[in-house]
């Protein structure tokens, strides 16, 4: 699972049937290439093993064996396309496997003795065939937390372009992760906000009832045919402002199907803040719709709610120009009304907040 220490535990496997040298390669077998290789000692000798004509022979062997030199067939010409390397180890007397990972991958083992070492016994073929589907599924667990990873860090940088705070709770009720948006919200006064890793709300009522949502929600979580959300108004007091929408839902993760860890349930809320506009991205309205930079800020400050008047008389143009520009935006946006026009811009990808 630690790939800084792969080239370790080759090591150690190779020690335990007296092999000299070892390579280890994860490929594509529609591309041929390797994307990864790892070999024992780590020097040009034993990667002499990873010869392509070599390993394509491998590969069409059954997998999830370990063959000997003989047992391949094509095996004299593979070992032709060696040169002098084979003088180094003992390619004849060496031992070669491979297995199949999910769409066209592969991994591919081989381990060498040195020249006029005993051959491998069958003890040592059965050992490192028992240990394929262990490797196998430790590169598939590797695969899929790295797909993960790659997700959960894209989704947190979108989370936190969103105009709408997102916070996530565990079984315990307490914050495990909150979005830009939610945490500017918890250093606002009154309202709602979080202290020592739980929600809070300002005024008693509101909070006991935010309580009673989140226990339902962890409750019912596994619960098939519950209805397990709510919704509340969270008052902030003396701001002056409108009150807070929240969400309350149940979210459980799909990696708990794939571990014997306990289930965690978690609860997502969504705080929506009606003051917070969102404001659309010129540039992107430029490129989707090929408009000029003065229609884009048209199209933008439209669906930021401003009117023609209002626009004219603050960029001191007349109200004739501007129609003539929205008429333009409307035949590149392919729209026929001001109404239409705002809800493509606030619909689309320029509408993610700056």
């Amino acid at each position: 699972m630690d790939v800084g220490s792969l080239q370790q535990v080759l090591a150690a496997v190779a020690s335990q049937i007296d092999a000299r040298y070892a390579v280890f390669a994860l490929g594509d077998r529609q591309s041929g290439g390797i994307h990864y290789q790892v070999s024992s000692p780590g020097d040009l000798r034993a990667e002499s093993l990873l010869s392509p004509s070599w390993m394509n022979l491998v590969l069409d062997q059954d997998p999830g064996r370990f063959y000997r030199h003989g047992e391949i067939p094509g095996n004299a010409f593979a070992l032709s396309q060696l040169n002098g390397a084979r003088d180094v180890f003992d390619f004849q007397g060496g031992l070669y496997g491979s297995f199949l990972l999910k769409k066209s991958g592969f991994g591919y083992l081989a381990f060498c003795r040195a020249p006029g070492s005993p051959r491998f016994s069958d003890e040592d073929r059965g050992l490192l065939e028992s240990l394929l589907p262990h490797v196998r599924q430790a590169i598939e667990i590797n695969r899929q937390l790295q797909e993960r990873s790659v997700l959960h860090d894209v989704m947190q940088e979108r989370f936190d372009q969103l105009s709408t705070g997102v916070v996530l709770l565990d079984q315990s009720g307490r914050v495990v992760f909150s979005n830009a948006w939610a945490r500017r919200l918890f250093r606002e006064p009154g309202g709602i906000n979080c202290e020592d890793g739980r929600l809070v709300v300002a005024a008693t009522e509101q909070n006991d009832k935010l309580d009673q949502l989140i226990e339902h929600c962890i409750r019912t979580a596994h619960m098939k045919g519950v209805i397990n959300d709510g919704y509340l108004s969270v008052s902030r007091g003396a701001q002056n402002k409108p009150p807070l929408a929240v969400s309350v839902s149940s979210y459980v993760g799909n990696l708990e199907s794939m571990t014997l860890l306990a289930r965690q349930s978690c609860v997502m809320l969504l705080l929506f803040d009606v003051e917070r506009r969102r404001t659309a991205r010129r540039y992107v309205l430029e490129e989707l719709y090929n408009l000029t930079e003065s229609e884009a800020m048209l199209a933008t400050n439209l669906a930021s709610g401003k009117t023609i008047k209002e626009l004219a008389e603050t960029n001191c143009m007349s109200r004739e120009t501007l129609r003539s520009q929205l008429k333009r935006v409307f035949q590149k946006t392919n729209t026929n009304r001001q109404s239409d026009l705002v809800k493509l811009v606030l619909s689309g990808p320029g509408s993610l907040p700056i």
